[in-house]
């Protein structure tokens, strides 16, 4: 009963303190970072302007569209640990988002999270976290690496002769390929690193207390076909969530 307690104390003083740094950070942001003066006249400017109630509106409507998305995408990656409802998941996903407001780089996004499972080990669903934004990444990297390709061909003034084109559209084409199949395949991210030095894994595994195969499988839960459906359609795929739930 007394860990219980304890436990709770300590949830609560976490959340607590999260949310404090989190509107200390806001409030001097707003305050002493940027320009208030400004701030206060584009707000006037959208309060005088009625046609910019409905742009104002459709930016929260995205927005929360954008979390509702990310919750289902989350839901989907962390049930081969745990399985959660969208409501939890939605509720991590504003955590990771409070968190990562004042860390470097938005990091706490994915330590914040895991604060909404129960019974899952936190630094194995911080790994799935981690890699689903990879997931992102390389969204971002395949539609960039081809704008980039189209810009060059079609829209880029200088001009670039049949030499140089056809090198950089083999190196965005290839690089496009490797990073798919690397990440349609990151199963195979444990063989590699169980084949690392035993001595080496030896040593990682008393430095950090980490039970080194207990982490490294988490990358053989998903495969191909796993991350296509995913991308596919996640929202089908829930429907099979009973038959999905990890067997670890």
């Amino acid at each position: 009963m007394e860990a219980l307690i304890k436990k709770a104390w300590l949830s609560f003083l976490i959340k607590g303190s999260v949310i404090i740094i989190s509107f200390a950070f806001i409030y001097h942001q707003i305050f002493y970072e940027e320009d208030l003066e400004a701030i206060k006249l584009a707000a006037s400017q959208i309060a005088n302007n009625s046609s910019d109630y409905l742009l104002l509106a459709l930016v929260f409507a995205m927005m929360f569209l954008n979390w509702g998305i990310e919750s289902v995408k989350w839901k989907f990656l962390i049930r081969k640990i745990e399985a959660i409802s969208f409501i939890r998941s939605f509720k991590a996903v504003f955590a990771g988002t409070c968190v990562s407001i004042f860390t470097p780089n938005r990091i706490g996004e994915f330590g914040g999270r895991v604060f909404y499972l129960n019974k899952s080990d936190r630094l194995q669903a911080t790994i799935i976290t981690i890699l689903g934004s990879m997931g992102q990444l390389l969204i971002t990297f395949v539609l960039g690496s081809v704008s980039l390709l189209i810009y060059l061909i079609f829209y880029f003034e200088e001009g670039l002769n049949d030499y140089w084109l056809y090198i950089i559209s083999f190196l965005i084409i290839a690089s496009i390929f490797f990073s798919l199949i690397f990440y349609l395949n990151i199963r195979f991210a444990t063989n590699l690193l169980n084949k690392l030095p035993i001595s080496l894994i030896n040593y990682l595994s008393n430095k950090l207390h980490l039970n080194w195969r207990k982490y490294t499988d988490v990358f053989s839960f998903y495969y191909s076909a796993y991350f296509i459906c995913f991308f596919g359609s996640p929202i089908c795929s829930c429907s099979n969530q009973k038959k999905n739930i990890q067997t670890m």
